[in-house]
């Protein structure tokens, strides 16, 4: 997944100082912590757990639904589901005690970063562990959850790497309709030179199956496969197309007999002038609109997004369909990419460049 992550070992508490993948190095002797957390103060569960023992806390963070579709409660609650089923592959060491409350304010939050997104749903949970923060950083490496590819590694301190050490790993796990970006991440800091605080999360982004709407407002222009490109785009801020609606389908599901490709050049050159066209025969046409079919609609909810620089330059591709009219989609590459019919919008995943 190409998620927009917050450095979390980057940024916390305004604490951390740097970041760095690979393997960290540990001082052999000492505590990394300048005044270490009395076991006591812990708050333990009193549960012991060995290797095998999977954690009784893990609680997948709960999401209001009654405003929600039913497709999107059930997107909401697989991944709920998938969430507790990532924690519960998490193996500690042996002696390891479950703690019901964040031990550490330097593991308030999956080691790995947190997506800045609404569909995120975390299942957590916490142990103090009997042993130092080099061997069980060594302990996680050599029990990776589940089997899972690890994707990365993490590390954090203050003062320059002079104490509050904070290590992680993450693992990717498979997405699938109802969620993206799975992983576990398992972060730990060092309570003392003989234990250490773990946390662990089984993390996902559940997919809203509700396609996003094209409603910004403005002008939008019909474009015909036999009455060609218009000379410019300006002032338009995408296109129109008659009834049947397309709500549900970014094109019609029937193959198209023919196609034409505006191109404009947005602010650059010629001013929103038409840059070049291409008149698209049958299979051209099928080619095309089978990879716009394809794109999904499904997307995450409340991102916090970046786009990159948008002279906007656009691209308008016109469909011919036996028995409707023709077909119109509004073609972004740059930018936040998107293609749109003037009924619903999805990602442009790059591979969308008429």
């Amino acid at each position: 997944m190409s998620r927009v992550r917050i450095a979390s070992l980057c940024g916390l508490l305004s604490l951390l100082a740097g970041c760095a993948v690979g393997e960290p190095s540990i001082p052999a002797t000492g505590s990394p912590v300048d005044a270490p957390t009395p076991v006591s103060d812990l708050t333990p569960s009193g549960r012991v757990v060995d290797s095998s023992a999977a954690p009784s806390s893990a609680a997948p963070t709960p999401i209001p639904t009654e405003s929600q579709s039913p497709a999107s409660v059930r997107a909401m609650a697989a991944t709920q589901a998938e969430v507790a089923r990532l924690l519960s592959l998490v193996r500690v060491p042996a002696g390891s005690v479950e703690v019901r409350d964040p031990p550490s304010d330097l593991l308030d939050g999956p080691v790995m970063g947190s997506p800045m997104t609404s569909s995120l749903m975390v299942a957590t949970g916490y142990w103090q562990v009997p042993l130092s923060l080099q061997a069980t950083w060594d302990w996680f490496g050599a029990h990776r959850p589940g089997g899972l590819a690890q994707t990365g590694t993490s590390r954090g301190s203050s003062d320059w790497g002079k104490k509050d050490i904070v290590l992680g790993y993450g693992y990717a796990a498979p997405s699938s309709a109802a969620w993206t970006g799975a992983e576990i991440d398992i972060g730990m800091t060092a309570i003392d030179g003989t234990h250490t605080v773990v946390r662990a999360d089984g993390v996902a982004l559940w997919l809203d199956p509700t396609p996003v709407s094209d409603d910004q407002p403005g002008s939008r222009m019909y474009v015909t496969v036999a009455g060609g490109c218009p000379g410019s785009d300006q002032g338009y801020v995408g296109v129109t197309n008659p009834p049947p609606e397309l709500n549900t389908t970014l094109v019609p599901p029937q193959q198209p007999t023919g196609g034409l490709v505006c191109r404009y050049f947005g602010m650059n050159d010629h001013p929103f002038a038409l840059e070049s066209h291409a008149v698209l025969g049958a299979t051209e046409a099928e080619a095309l609109a089978e990879k716009i079919g394809n794109l999904p609609l499904s997307h995450t909810d409340g991102d916090l997004v970046s786009c990159p620089f948008d002279d906007a330059s656009t691209t308008v591709v016109a469909f011919a369909f036996p028995g409707r009219a023709d077909v119109d989609l509004w073609v972004k590459a740059n930018g936040c990419q998107t293609v749109a019919n003037g009924f619903i919008l999805a990602a442009n995943d790059g591979t969308i460049q008429p």
